[in-house]
């Protein structure tokens, strides 16, 4: 399965074969706003730890969504030229 992955100054966009009708954010900027519209991905921000992305998501809705509380918590980091690892996602109950 393939993934596109696009990074800009403020954010990265996430699309693969397997969800071509929905692109995944991760803003940049670290914030999630303080009302937020819930959606199937969740709203996610990111910060780089050296060559690891971590990613926060909240703010999910939908059915096969996660749970709208849930904050999710990954790692993803290149390992070789082709390859993406993403870690097994830490998720607690928030807000």
């Amino acid at each position: 399965m393939s993934t596109l992955i696009i990074q800009g100054r403020d954010q990265i966009d996430i699309v693969s074969e397997e969800d071509t009708d929905i692109a995944r954010k991760i803003y940049l900027n670290g914030v999630h706003p303080p009302h937020l519209e819930p959606q199937t991905n969740g709203h996610s921000v990111g910060r780089w730890e050296g060559d690891v992305l971590v990613v926060h998501s909240i703010g999910y809705a939908g059915p096969g969504g996660a749970d709208p509380g849930q904050h999710v918590v990954e790692r993803i980091s290149r390992s070789g030229d082709t390859l993406i690892e993403r870690t097994a996602p830490y998720a607690h109950r928030c807000c």
